[in-house]
């Protein structure tokens, strides 16, 4: 447990350690978090995004979900920014507040070591064409990558798609469970020992709602034997059960 919280301390320091390098970035911005001109994250925003992480026990599904921080202010701010606006210019940021994130849910998945697989939520295609990217999947890339600097035997895998979408914009929990039960499915090719193998599979998703697209994840796991142990996201919305779990609370 000492060995994630040094490198939740470490995350935090590298965090405040790339600001400058940040700030300087090739391309004149506005700042994704307050709107100041010519940055892309200002100082008193980047003060803002350190990692306070927080998990929620959600409306749907049974497994911890761990943010970076709560959906609110700056940190809200970043993600529509990168969502709706494309500011691909914060993603070192967000990989940071992701990574964090990671290392905070196997602390409370009370992982001890051995390989790690993180499984970011998939992404419609039609989400691909509207941000541009597979985004969930781009930023657990980022964030295992910064893991595995610091020592963690982490690796992100798509293993899973979308094979039916439907908008969840302005619905509610109820037609957010309804509207997600039964559109992800495992990929084709994958190799789902690997899977099984891990000692710890994390789910990773950009904001935590209900919970219904993450619980809807974990079923597709389930399907070839896969169990999640947790859940890690940029961000949580304050629609569950809030609670700090003791280390080593198995997740169920």
């Amino acid at each position: 447990m000492a060995t994630s919280r040094r490198r939740g301390r470490g995350l935090a320091r590298a965090l405040r350690g790339r600001g400058e390098e940040l700030l300087d970035l090739l391309l004149p911005r506005t700042c994704a978090g307050c709107g100041v001109e010519t940055v892309s994250l200002c100082g008193p925003c980047l003060t803002h995004l350190q990692p306070a992480p927080v998990t929620d026990i959600p409306r749907y599904g049974l497994l911890p979900v761990t943010g970076a921080g709560e959906y609110t202010g700056t940190l809200r701010e970043v993600i529509v920014a990168l969502k709706t606006r494309r500011r691909t210019d914060v993603l070192p940021v967000a990989a940071l507040l992701l990574a964090a994130a990671i290392a905070a849910a196997l602390e409370e998945s009370g992982y001890a070591g051995g390989a790690v697989t993180a499984v970011p939520v998939p992404t419609s295609a039609a989400g691909v064409r509207e941000r541009g990217r597979d985004l969930v999947g781009d930023l657990t890339d980022r964030a295992c990558r910064l893991l595995v600097d610091d020592g963690v035997d982490i690796r992100g895998e798509r293993v899973l798609t979308v094979v039916r979408h439907r908008d969840q914009v302005g619905s509610g929990a109820k037609d957010r469970r309804r509207n997600v039960t039964g559109t992800h499915a495992g990929a084709t090719g994958v190799r789902w020992e690997r899977l099984r193998d891990s000692a710890r599979v994390l789910l990773v998703d950009d904001v935590l709602t209900t919970g219904a697209t993450l619980a809807e994840s974990a079923r597709a796991l389930s399907v070839h034997g896969v169990r999640a142990h947790g859940c890690a996201v940029l961000a949580a919305t304050p629609d569950g059960e809030r609670r700090t779990a003791a280390p080593g609370d198995a997740p169920v």
